[in-house]
């Protein structure tokens, strides 16, 4: 299992809108629920309160999960938090279903408030939010990014470079989460060397020529 937490935002074929969210994210106090982002529909099972994490699991309790998993469905080759194992996160208990609706779940939900469930056995949760502070990296899945021709998307490039920017000045990791082992060739690095700032080479997004 992974040392560190990783949030997702998934689908990396939207990446201009994954672009703006991560902007947002990074200049607005990091992750929030959904309560406090201001929204009131309830969906899924971090609910309006919760911040949903992950962490990667060896390979073999992948082949043995059931449906869709956190680190496959929301990091894996997308845009992605990577997040202090400092914070308070709850481990989830596994409800083998996949859909949070069904009646004896929500039941179960009402009854069990102190506890938290999922369907993705490797999902955890924080209440309220995950502070910029407890983020010390940042995914970019560059097998996307690579073949984008940023002169129809100049206003993501600049959101991008200042994603960058603002990554320096923290003193973030940058890792490029379209590797298929990111996590384990991070980690090892990061214990190697706990003070680097792991980076990898960007010439593709800042050396973009967007002039006619």
């Amino acid at each position: 299992m992974s040392r560190y937490f990783y949030h997702g935002l998934g689908a990396p074929y939207f990446f201009p809108c994954n672009i703006t969210t991560v902007l947002e994210i990074l200049t607005t106090g990091g992750l929030k629920s959904k309560r406090l982002l201001g929204r009131k529909k309830r969906f899924g099972y971090n609910d309006l309160d919760y911040v949903s994490v992950c962490k990667k699991y060896s390979k073999e309790e992948y082949d043995c999960a059931y449906g869709s998993t956190g680190f496959y469905k929301y990091v894996q080759d997308c845009f992605c938090f990577i997040i202090s194992d400092e914070i308070d996160a709850m481990k989830t208990e596994t409800i083998p279903k996949c859909y949070w609706y069904f009646v004896d779940i929500v039941e179960k939900m009402k009854e069990n408030p102190n506890a938290r469930y999922s369907d993705m056995f490797d999902e955890w949760q924080v209440k309220n939010q995950i502070a910029t502070s407890s983020i010390i990296g940042i995914g970019l899945p560059m097998r996307w990014l690579d073949g984008v021709d940023w002169k129809i998307f100049l206003n993501s490039l600049q959101e991008l470079k200042e994603i960058l920017s603002i990554a320096e000045a923290l003193g973030l990791d940058i890792v490029d989460s379209s590797r298929e082992n990111f996590v384990e060739e991070y980690e090892l690095e990061k214990r190697k060397n706990p003070h680097k700032i792991y980076q990898i080479q960007l010439d593709c997004i800042l050396g973009s020529d967007t002039s006619e």
